[in-house]
């Protein structure tokens, strides 16, 4: 009889616990729209978008731009306003899942998002055509860019700014004829390819290779990198103090250094010329590369 009972309490318990899931998820498939706003197959018909927002740049002193699954290129422009283009196309969702740009001015701040709908839903069929965020920058501003993006690149062309701080998880940055007082770049998987740079320069990251032309050396270098071979090409004429150190790795350099302490394998301290600016450079597997340019 003992027995009898203690089974009956069982099966009723279960009958308790599955009627009471069942209650939640029919609230959570009533909450979510249903079964189609739940389960996407992707039927592929392709959405396309497009926004812009335009800013007076009058007292701007800062440009904040935080994104997920986006490329994003800083362009130099000869407008007096600062744009932000969105657009691009998508596919396996419903338009009014479609990323939303979000950008607006507070203070002399100017911040810039991308909003995702919040909907519980499992994607099966989404697919990315294209997702670009273009921001015209007037060659008179002179101030701050700060970037947070995660899975996408960003690239910047023309400009001279005061700083510019980008912290990049899975994605390149790239830059041509870029001048800034002090650059700060943190990418947790990602290469950084920089053309023509002037100015102080801090890397940090994982996993990517570093490859940097200076135009000319007007300041100090600092590149931490855990797996990736480290490329500075600097003019002829630099001069600077050099601290190289790879953990498993070649050390190459062009130039004549005039070695401080001992000569170790993977390790080189010394300087150039008058060592005007320092170079110093921490890599725990890949080849640090130091050339000269040819023009």
């Amino acid at each position: 009889m003992k027995k009898d009972r203690d089974m009956k309490k069982i099966v009723l318990g279960l009958v308790v616990i599955v009627v009471v899931s069942f209650m939640i998820g029919g609230t959570i498939f009533r909450v979510s729209g249903g079964i189609d706003n739940m389960i996407h197959l992707g039927d592929g018909e392709v959405i396309d978008f497009n926004e812009i927002e335009k800013f007076d740049l009058e007292n701007i002193k800062n440009i904040n731009v935080d994104t997920t699954s986006n490329d994003i290129r800083f362009i130099a422009t000869d407008e007096e306003n600062i744009k932000v283009h969105y657009y691009g196309k998508v596919s396996g969702i419903k338009e009014n899942e479609v990323p939303k740009l979000v950008a607006e001015k507070f203070g002399d701040n100017i911040n810039v998002e991308i909003e995702y709908p919040n909907k519980m839903q499992i994607s099966l069929g989404i697919h990315v055509e294209q997702m670009i965020l273009d921001i015209y920058i007037p060659k008179k501003y002179k101030e701050n860019i700060f970037v947070e993006n995660t899975s996408g690149d960003v690239k910047l062309e023309n400009l001279n700014l005061k700083n510019f701080d980008a912290k990049i998880t899975s994605g390149n940055i790239e830059s041509e004829f870029f001048t800034s007082e002090e650059a700060i770049i943190e990418n947790t998987s990602g290469k950084v390819k920089m053309t023509d740079y002037v100015g102080n320069l801090k890397i940090k990251g994982s996993s990517g290779d570093v490859d940097i032309s200076f135009k000319t050396l007007d300041g100090d270098i600092d590149i931490e990198r855990s797996s990736g071979d480290v490329k500075l090409e600097l003019p002829s004429d630099a001069q600077f103090y050099l601290k190289a150190n790879t953990t498993s790795g070649d050390i190459n350099s062009n130039f004549p250094i005039s070695i401080n302490g001992k000569i170790e394998e993977n390790k080189i301290e010394g300087t150039i010329g008058s060592g005007t600016n320092k170079i110093d450079i921490d890599v725990t597997s890949g080849d640090i590369i130091l050339k000269s340019r040819t023009k």
